[in-house]
């Protein structure tokens, strides 16, 4: 159940610009997740930021609260990112290893652009 949580969590982080990072030493507690995005036009995929989410469904870049994330299933989780304007949106994952740490999906932003993400587990 955490590693879906925390998978939500990457997912927001993977919208954010790069550079922004969720800190170890910051006063939080909860998974730390690498995010990924695809770059358009080369189906590869390049980290930009890492994210915690909490056990309470909340998610953190830099120590802020960017948004919520929910448990729709045991191999699913949605994401929802209201307070980092620029990346705004809803983010749909699903768990693609079986140790839960490698998590896939869609991310919809308030535009309506989507892209392609990969959620890595990289503290639980």
């Amino acid at each position: 159940m955490l590693p879906h949580l925390i998978a939500f969590c990457l997912v927001i982080g993977a919208t954010l610009s790069a550079g922004f990072e969720a800190q170890a030493a910051d006063d939080l507690i909860g998974a730390v997740w690498e995010v990924h995005m695809q770059v358009p036009g080369t189906g590869k995929f390049r980290k930009r930021c890492l994210v915690r989410c909490t056990t309470d469904g909340k998610v953190f870049l830099n120590a802020k609260e960017v948004g919520t994330h929910t448990n729709t299933s045991s191999e699913t989780v949605d994401v929802n990112i209201t307070n980092a304007p620029r990346f705004n949106g809803v983010i749909k994952a699903r768990k693609v290893a079986r140790n839960g740490k490698l998590w896939t999906g869609q991310y919809t932003f308030a535009n309506g652009t989507k892209k392609a993400i990969r959620l890595i587990l990289l503290k639980d």
